[in-house]
């Protein structure tokens, strides 16, 4: 029976995290938090971190701009909900 041998560091998903700007990582999660609960307060965050991370990227050229504009776009639907429901 081969013997295993245990695995040291990130998995792959952890890489390809770690490997993208963090805020733009940020801004996503705290998207999609957003549209669960509480939008109006983590729809802006996410928009800002969405926002600083594009900046951040097109300096330093790491990757993660789409992640960036998906969290502002996420960011703006958890925005939205809330104040369309209260309207209606």
């Amino acid at each position: 029976m081969p013997v295993r041998e245990p695995r040291h560091g990130p998995s792959a998903f952890g890489r390809w995290v770690f490997e993208r700007d963090g805020n733009a990582v940020a801004s996503v999660l705290l998207g999609v938090a957003g549209l669960l609960a509480f939008g109006l307060i983590l729809g802006p965050i996410a928009i800002g971190l969405g926002i600083l991370a594009k900046r951040r990227i097109r300096h330093s050229g790491l990757p993660g701009d789409t992640l960036a504009t998906v969290g502002i776009a996420i960011g703006v639907i958890a925005m939205a909900i809330p104040v369309v429901l209260y309207i209606t």
